[in-house]
């Protein structure tokens, strides 16, 4: 990668790795960058709209979704699209609630949070889902 960081989002699309977000022990990181097994080197990409620590990453429909994580003191609800066909991040409705630390995935052509942590001293134990299926809301 282009910067050392921790508490990062890494998905897989379309055989290439991204890697978005994280802490680079200072500060709260907004770049993203993708690394092209073919050519063996990590790109940069636009920088998210947000810098972002353990928050979820998941790849759905062609589209990268960061969902939640810490912005440096502050858990957020928030969630940003990367477009990679557009080269852009745009902005999602935000979760029903704040959450870092929480597992992502793909299921069902939408994107699965789980778990997680609120802020306020307490662990998550619900995952959320835009419903219905196929709709930008949660």
């Amino acid at each position: 990668m282009q910067c050392c960081r921790y508490g990062l989002g890494v998905t897989a699309l379309n055989g290439t790795i991204f890697a978005v977000g994280g802490w680079n022990g200072g500060q709260t990181l907004r770049e993203a960058e993708m690394l092209d097994p073919r050519q063996g080197k990590w790109i940069s990409l636009p920088s998210m709209m947000n810098g972002r620590y353990h928050f979820g990453l998941a790849a759905v429909n062609g589209l990268l979704y960061a969902a939640g994580g810490d912005s440096g003191g502050q858990i957020l609800d928030s969630v940003e699209v990367y477009d990679p066909r557009a080269c852009r991040w745009t902005t999602a409705q935000p979760m029903l609630k704040k959450r870092c630390h929480a597992a992502a995935t793909a299921f069902r052509n939408q994107v699965v949070l789980v778990a997680g942590h609120d802020g306020i001293k307490m662990r998550l134990s619900t995952a959320e889902i835009p419903l219905p299926l196929r709709s930008p809301a949660w």
